[in-house]
């Protein structure tokens, strides 16, 4: 398997979010949609499951290699959500985007309801 420095994110470790990860010192790559993937509404948060259908926005980052121990800690992985390889493909690279091979963190447990726009928005409400 080839090995990568970058993630998809597509909850509160996106820029503007919670444990955004640019305060974390790594380097934002673009915007980006997972085809083929649904988020889903867990709780407050979100979680993401690797699907045949649906698109799921977000954002790519460099990681730097010290920090993977700590991304692995908050998302439970492999127990909670599990690192996997995914292709997304960066939006803001002109016209049609560009793949990227990255990792993702993906909750393949029970999920909650979809959320359709396949974008994540924090609203204390949900």
């Amino acid at each position: 398997m080839n090995i990568t420095n970058k993630l998809f994110v597509y909850g509160i470790l996106k820029r503007g979010f919670q444990l955004d990860l640019e305060k974390k010192g790594c380097k934002f790559l673009g915007e980006a949609v997972l085809p083929g993937a649904n988020l889903y509404h867990l709780g407050s948060g979100v979680g993401m499951k690797v699907a045949d259908d649906g698109g799921a926005y977000g954002e790519v980052f460099e990681i730097p290699p010290n920090l993977w121990p700590w991304l692995d800690s908050i998302e439970g992985h492999p127990h909670n959500y599990r690192r996997v390889i995914v292709e997304p493909i960066l939006c803001n690279l002109g016209e049609g985007g560009m793949n990227v091979k990255t990792w993702a963190y993906e909750f393949p447990h029970h999920t909650g309801p979809i959320i359709k726009s396949g974008k994540y928005e924090y609203t204390e409400n949900y």
